[in-house]
């Protein structure tokens, strides 16, 4: 081969020659090739060629036999009942998560929670209609992993009509009595019910209490009376009485009767507890109060634990002022050891007075167990309590 040379006088090769012609006519078959073959390849990568990206889950669907439910009219204690059936109409299995009432007065059974496509499960509810609402609103959400309908609703509806119209919540409460009192109460009951309904008292005997029920008019007026039997026991007053019915749907109304007798001498708080988390020693106060018409006195205070230290204040002025004329009180100081210190089973108090009947006042110290549970990072993440 023999170099060419140029018109600036450089020498150049034949095969110079041949590659530069080359390079020239493969940009010119790049540059006429359409803008639309050249981006082909992207949208291919983007759409269609990859299998795994066209594939989607199968998703299941979840379908009511009823979206509301209208119990219609009912007498207070009266059944109402009612079905609803749930059906998975899509490919995918569908799976309850949850299903939640508005209040405790309805019940909401399920018994399979996974269903698989084509298969439907019955959801059981019932309505109490005991509860005093005359016109119920509530709902039920059945929460599933159905994609577009994440939370499915039942809307519950109905009337409840009262049986018994009866101006206080079915109980009689005495208040504060004393040991001696002999206390009465009562309260008128009126048949709403589209019958006469003859009203008994169950048969019942009560130790500190005496009830009786009086017809006003046969059937439809009644009177309960309830009278205390001295002398009563300190502390709490608590019993029940039932009237009978004969209804099927009430059989029986339950009448509740409390009140609290006061002891003339007493301790506060009752009990002292004190907290596992606590390592070192604290403090408290115990208050005793006196309602005798004879001023007492504190004869001693004692503890069964060498580490349970207790101290009686000087007479609080202020305290005495607040708490009226009639009544006494008194101070005493604790300073208790740590929770770890405490024995199982606990210590006591015991403060002695010169009363008769409460010459002895005891207090238990018991250690109460309190488990912390760890605040929530950022993350959601959070210990165990």
């Amino acid at each position: 081969m023999h170099a060419h040379r140029c018109p600036t006088g450089a020498n150049i090769h034949p095969l110079q020659v041949r590659l530069f012609l080359a390079a020239a006519c493969a940009g010119l078959v790049l540059t006429a090739l359409p803008a639309a073959a050249q981006e082909a390849p992207r949208r291919g990568r983007g759409r269609g060629l990859n299998p795994l990206k066209m594939v989607r889950p199968k998703a299941p669907r979840i379908e009511l036999s009823e979206r509301a439910w209208d119990f219609g009219e009912k007498w207070s204690g009266q059944k109402a009942e009612t079905t609803v059936t749930l059906r998975n109409t899509g490919e995918g299995p569908l799976r309850i998560k949850e299903i939640r009432r508005d209040c405790s007065c309805m019940v909401a059974r399920l018994d399979r929670k996974v269903l698989p496509p084509g298969e439907s499960e019955v959801l059981h509810l019932s309505y109490n209609t005991r509860k005093p609402k005359e016109y119920p609103d509530q709902k039920v959400r059945i929460f599933s992993n159905d994609p577009k309908t994440p939370v499915a609703v039942v809307h519950v509806r109905g009337h409840i009509r009262k049986v018994f119209n009866i101006n206080i919540a079915h109980s009689i409460e005495f208040g504060v009595l004393g040991r001696e009192q002999q206390a009465v109460d009562s309260f008128e009951i009126e048949c709403l019910y589209e019958h006469p309904v003859k009203l008994k008292l169950a048969p019942a005997q009560f130790e500190h209490v005496a009830v009786k029920l009086e017809t006003l008019e046969p059937g439809r007026r009644y009177r309960f009376v309830a009278r205390t039997k001295p002398p009563l026991p300190y502390g709490v007053l608590r019993t029940t009485a039932k009237i009978e019915t004969g209804l099927p749907f009430l059989p029986e109304l339950p009448i509740r009767i409390t009140g609290f007798v006061q002891p003339p001498v007493a301790v506060e708080p009752a009990v002292i507890e004190v907290p596992s988390v606590i390592h070192r020693r604290s403090v408290r106060t115990i208050r005793l109060t006196s309602r005798r018409p004879k001023p007492i006195q504190i004869v001693k205070i004692s503890a069964s634990l060498p580490e349970i230290h207790t101290e009686l204040l000087r007479p609080d002025e202020s305290a005495q002022v607040a708490a009226g004329a009639g009544l006494e009180v008194f101070r005493i100081r604790v300073s208790l050891p740590s929770a770890e210190k405490l024995p199982a089973k606990g210590a006591t108090i015991t403060i002695a007075t010169d009363d008769k009947e409460f010459s002895e006042i005891v207090v238990p110290v018991r250690r109460k167990e309190v488990h912390l549970r760890r605040p929530r990072g950022k993350s959601g993440e959070g210990g165990k309590p």
